[in-house]
């Protein structure tokens, strides 16, 4: 490896990530030496300009040099194990997040759908489970083609071509999957703008999570969130941001939760069964118990009291069959000649206690809107006599009533 008459010095540390040629002799000032550190990768190069870099696996920079001081400086690791190397120049701290420091050791599949995760370190070997596309799992040992993992219940070797490591992993993780921020708090409050003040449009419980807008901007007391495909925001300091990843599944979990997905389909399918043969059982039941229509005395009427009639009809029956429709105007009819009030329509209607829509209002709004034609015709039949009930009295809701009798639709005549 080379470096331009810019280049002062430079070091690598060894890693579990990847291995880098080393580029600076290890000095012996009591620091560890190269042969001591296995932790991870960082180069560092001091040039004439004012920046150096650093680099974990390649992937990030976390480190600068300040190239106005001739002072030895050694490169520490924060949260690692410290190593030295002696450079031209002052060497500021590297810093890893949390976040970065927990996915040192992690892997991903690079995969559409599933990577095989075999017992041994060969293509020949027995398949002991799969990890799923954002599936996130720990390297226990990692070789030059076949890496030990465990993730979840799972544990096995897959191929290292086939996965991303390190904070690749955590970099794809974050375009790939989706990230949630999780109150740490019960009745968090979302709000429209990052304000304390702004409008309230969702409350979070303790515990639950929220899917953040990775595409919004937000400032560094807020985190961007999505309510209803609206961009909301949450305050930081109540909230875990978090990576929603997976683990693997042993072929024993994967074949439980088919069989246990099968079984939900098949009771579905069973009481879907069930509903359709009670609902012929019904069906059946309505036309047995149905009388034969039979056409007696007509009601002598007017054309208001057809209207009232028809109005009636509409109110308790509007949404069912003909046939029920032509059933209340048959009860109606069998109470006004059966003297029920002062034997009239209107009295029989507006009999006090008996007919809901009567007394709630709802009959006067159908009025000054006028009735269906299919209700004013049911009116019709009805006063002239036709009945398809037996003469009964009276109606009810089938699924509000314990009555026994004719049932026609979603009512019981009796």
């Amino acid at each position: 490896m080379k470096f331009n008459k810019k280049v002062i010095g430079s070091m690598t540390v060894l890693s579990s990530l990847c291995v880098m040629t080393t580029v600076a002799a290890m000095t012996n000032n009591g620091e560890r030496t190269l042969a001591d550190h296995n932790k991870k990768v960082v180069t560092v190069a001091y040039t004439e300009s004012s920046r150096g870099r650093a680099g974990f696996g390649a992937e990030i920079a976390r480190t600068s040099v300040e190239a106005d001081s001739v002072k030895k400086a050694t490169i520490k690791e924060v949260g690692y194990e410290a190593i030295g190397e002696q450079i031209e120049g002052l060497v500021k701290e590297l810093k890893l997040s949390d976040e970065e420091k927990d996915w040192a050791s992690a892997l991903m599949p690079k995969v559409e759908d599933f990577l095989l995760v075999r017992t041994e370190a060969n293509q020949d070997s027995q398949v002991v489970g799969k990890l799923y596309k954002g599936n996130k799992a720990t390297v226990v040992e990692k070789g030059e083609e076949w890496t030990k993992i465990s993730s979840g219940n799972l544990q096995g070797y897959v191929r290292n071509d086939m996965c991303y490591f390190g904070l690749e992993a955590l970099n794809y993780a974050k375009q790939s999957c989706q990230i949630v921020a999780v109150s740490k708090t019960e009745g968090l409050r979302v709000r429209a703008s990052q304000d304390a003040n702004a409008e309230v449009t969702k409350v979070l419980s303790n515990g639950e999570g929220i899917s953040v807008d990775t595409n919004a901007q937000a400032n560094n007391e807020w985190v961007a969130v999505k309510v209803n495909d609206a961009t909301n925001f949450v305050s930081r300091q109540f909230v875990d941001v978090k990576i929603n990843t997976g683990v693997g599944v042993t072929l024993e979990e994967e074949a439980a939760a088919k069989a246990a997905e099968e079984a939900k389909k098949a009771q579905e399918a069973q009481s879907a069964k069930e509903a359709q043969e009670a609902q012929s059982v019904k069906e059946t039941q309505t036309t047995k118990s149905a009388p034969a229509r039979t056409t007696g005395s007509s009601l002598a009427a007017s054309a208001n009291d057809v209207t009232l009639l028809a109005a009636l009809i509409q109110c308790e029956a509007g949404g069912e069959s003909y046939e029920c429709q032509l059933a209340v105007g048959a009860v109606v009819v069998n109470r006004v000649q059966s003297g029920y009030a002062d034997g009239t329509l209107y009295g029989v209607i507006y009999q006090r206690g008996q007919f809901g829509p009567a007394m709630t209002g709802k009959l006067e709004r159908v009025l000054s809107k006028g009735p269906s034609s299919t209700s004013v015709r049911a009116a019709q039949e009805a006063l002239s006599g036709v009945d398809n009930v037996g003469g009964v009295k009276n109606f009810r809701d089938v699924s509000s009533s314990s009555y026994s009798g004719h049932v026609i639709g979603g009512m019981v005549f009796f």
